[in-house]
């Protein structure tokens, strides 16, 4: 994938009254120490090009953090013990600083990724 930005990842089940879920993002090249953010949609994916990268999450929250010795951004994502969350949705995708990414020239983005909170 260009920029070298690979996935989003899950580390386990988003299920109910789950503190430690979370998602990764890896690079394909390690990157120690880049800034990066997840972008967080609470509905539908959206589609939208930008300087030929596809934004899939309409854009409700992101979160900040920067990559690890090993180029691996983690968000942590716990679920609380809401019964009214089962079903939910999440929309997740990655953007990792880099110097002549792809998006806009200064970032490379993940595929994306889906969750549905389950039990």
């Amino acid at each position: 994938m260009p920029g070298g930005v690979s996935k989003d990842w899950p580390t386990n089940r988003p299920t109910i009254n789950n503190p430690d879920f979370a998602v990764r993002a890896f690079t394909a090249s390690p990157a120690p120490q880049q800034p990066c953010a997840l972008l967080v949609g609470f509905g539908a994916p959206v589609s939208v090009n930008v300087s030929g990268c596809t934004i899939l999450v309409a854009t409700d929250a992101a979160v900040l953090t920067s990559t690890d010795a090993s180029g691996v951004a983690r968000y942590p994502i716990p679920v609380p013990a809401a019964a009214n969350l089962l079903g939910s949705k999440l929309t997740l995708q990655a953007l990792l600083a880099r110097a002549s990414g792809p998006f806009l020239g200064i970032a490379a983005t993940t595929a994306g990724l889906e969750i549905t909170i389950g039990t």
